[in-house]
């Protein structure tokens, strides 16, 4: 069944987002599965090669079965072939401005975690000058999110801040996240700039007033991923930080959780000079194959080096 390319869009406008709420990872958006920002920073630079030709599926059904044929082949993992079905699907005049924008993140997304990471951020570019001037949920925001963490895979600090902190101060005001303030700090940190103030004043960026009233702002009883912030912030050493991690409802989401810590134990120690305890961490979270996930991408990344060189952590406050 090939339903109206609005219905695909509306769908891909809500879904891939996050299985947690707005998690900071790079957003996908589809109804499948939540499939997250996510690149190989090993994979050589290259060119999605075009897709074989497809039957004319009727007036204004084409982009809608290629839009389709994309979200599958994301859930499947098949990055490349993913990529292919939104190029050709952009190629079609069934899409209104909007749901081109959408689709151009996808393919955004898509490049990014074969580590086409200029070409990803292209993408999101051109997602975000469609969206310009245009009011709605997620305009322009999760391209936002998505463009400032593939510079921060790029190694463009100064750039990931200025993006990160624009969707941090617009999320604010509108669905509150703590990843995202989370990858703030971790730009900040590799840009140089001060990091501290950001994580004490996270709390009413990341959670509602009333939570943070209500808990105080400690980290420590704030709900996951707030022992993250309770380590980057010194209020918990790092091997007490396992032992925080919630009850997970699968075994896919206890694994999701692990890469977190792994790779926030990680970028802990590199921010000390500590390399040695740095790369068993973001190895461990390599480790648990949630390649759907930024941290996962950011652990091999880390590994390659230029990532987390001590110096500018938040324990030197």
């Amino acid at each position: 069944m090939v339903w109206p390319v609005r219905w695909y869009m509306m769908l891909a406008w809500y879904g891939y987002g996050m299985v947690r709420p707005v998690r900071g990872r790079g957003v996908v958006y589809g109804a499948l599965v939540a499939l997250l920002l996510q690149a190989c920073a090993a994979v050589p630079e290259r060119e999605v090669t075009a897709l074989p030709d497809m039957p004319d599926a009727g007036p204004g059904k084409n982009a809608a079965v290629r839009v389709q044929r994309g979200l599958q082949d994301m859930e499947a993992g098949q990055y490349e072939r993913a990529a292919r079905y939104f190029s050709d699907a952009l190629t079609y005049a069934d899409l209104n401005v909007t749901e081109r924008a959408v689709v151009l993140s996808n393919r955004g997304v898509a490049q990014q975690r074969l580590g086409l990471l200029d070409a990803a951020v292209a993408d999101f570019s051109g997602a975000l000058q469609l969206r310009s001037g245009r009011s709605g949920k997620g305009l322009p925001g999760k391209a936002l999110l998505n463009r400032g963490i593939t510079h921060f895979l790029r190694r463009d600090f100064a750039l990931a801040v200025a993006d990160l902190d624009a969707f941090v101060r617009q999320s604010a005001t509108d669905s509150r996240s703590p990843y995202p303030v989370l990858w703030l700090y971790l730009a900040r940190s590799q840009a140089g700039m001060d990091g501290r103030a950001l994580l004490a004043d996270g709390c009413r960026l990341a959670w509602r007033d009333e939570e943070c009233n209500r808990r105080s702002g400690d980290w420590v009883r704030m709900a996951w991923p707030g022992p993250l912030f309770a380590l980057h912030a010194e209020q918990i050493p790092p091997d007490d930080l396992l032992h925080k991690l919630p009850r997970a409802e699968t075994g896919r989401q206890h694994q999701e959780q692990l890469c977190d810590a792994y790779f926030h134990l990680g970028a802990y120690h590199g921010l000390k000079g500590e390399q040695g305890m740095a790369r068993h961490w973001w190895q461990m979270a390599v480790d648990t194959q949630m390649t759907h996930l930024s941290e996962h991408a950011a652990a091999l990344a880390a590994l390659q080096g230029g990532f987390f060189t001590g110096g500018s952590g938040f324990s030197a406050w």
